[in-house]
């Protein structure tokens, strides 16, 4: 299996039932390691019992935590609100641990690594994505960025990220943004519309589409779409970072030819996600 690196926010999802640990990349970490793989996350913790509680249960998760730091800064956390149809919106406390990950790295290195996966949210603090970048050309293994746009956010620091990656990884809504271009999954001429728009834009490209399924571009313009079955949402927390898990653990194997139907197992795995509460799954 391989060894994966992930670079983000650590923060406690603050819902109406109570506190659940999330965070994107941490959800996606945990969900890879559960897939067999080596998980180092890179992030940030206060030195407070949301702090020790997620170093405490990433490591249940299999998860190394050798560079989450401590920080003087409180663990983040975020209020998450439910529409009926189990969607979540998200408002994010200020001045966490995590927004401080790029001046706590000072000195330290990204382990090495087969892959590795960032996004926008904890990048779009000038000192995280300073210290990521400069990361970049030390690191061989692939680059996988999952965008996602919370507030606060801008266009041009988001395009500047998303170009940076061999792989890129966003919703239907998010390509929009990025790219300027309307997204059906009907549509197979979707990365050359982007690329148009953007020329540095990756030559591979997934999109998920929510219920729908997704669509996955190789740089060998090879097409793959990926359904589920149909499931009854309990809340979408954490669909998308389990889809991206499967992603990552398809696309690291090095197969000479992707198997037909692999994004369906991604789907799969969103499916599930969505189907119970919260972000990560229950532990035997």
């Amino acid at each position: 299996m391989a060894c994966i690196i992930i670079y983000g926010e650590i923060l406690w999802d603050c819902l109406p039932s109570g506190p659940r640990l999330g965070g994107a990349p941490l959800n996606v970490a945990a969900n890879l390691s559960l897939l067999g793989h080596e998980t180092y996350l890179v992030s940030a913790v206060g030195k407070d019992e949301f702090g020790d509680q997620a170093l405490e249960a990433l490591a249940k998760y299999g998860v190394r935590t050798d560079r989450v730091l401590r920080s003087e800064y409180p663990t983040g956390t975020v209020e998450v609100s439910l529409d009926d149809r189990g969607d979540a919106s998200y408002s994010f406390t200020p001045d966490c641990a995590w927004h401080h990950m790029g001046d706590l790295m000072r000195g330290h290195q990204l382990p090495e690594g087969d892959a590795l996966l960032y996004g926008s949210l904890a990048n779009h603090i000038p000192e995280n994505w300073n210290w990521l970048k400069s990361q970049f050309d030390t690191f061989s293994g692939l680059r996988f960025c999952d965008i996602n746009l919370r507030e606060p956010w801008t266009l041009e620091l988001v395009q500047e990220i998303a170009v940076t990656a061999s792989i890129l990884k966003c919703n239907e809504s998010e390509f929009e943004a990025l790219s300027g271009t309307y997204a059906s999954i009907e549509d197979t001429r979707l990365l050359r519309k982007a690329k148009k728009v953007m020329p540095a834009f990756p030559d591979k490209l997934c999109i998920t589409f929510g219920k729908d399924g997704g669509l996955y571009f190789s740089e060998k313009n090879e097409i793959y779409r990926g359904t589920a079955a149909p499931i009854q949402v309990l809340d979408s927390i954490g669909a998308g970072d389990a889809f991206m898990a499967g992603l990552m653990s398809e696309l690291v194997a090095e197969l000479e030819s992707l198997p037909e139907n692999f994004l369906d197992r991604c789907c799969k795995l969103g499916a599930e996600a969505a189907s119970r509460a919260g972000a990560l799954p229950e532990l035997s």
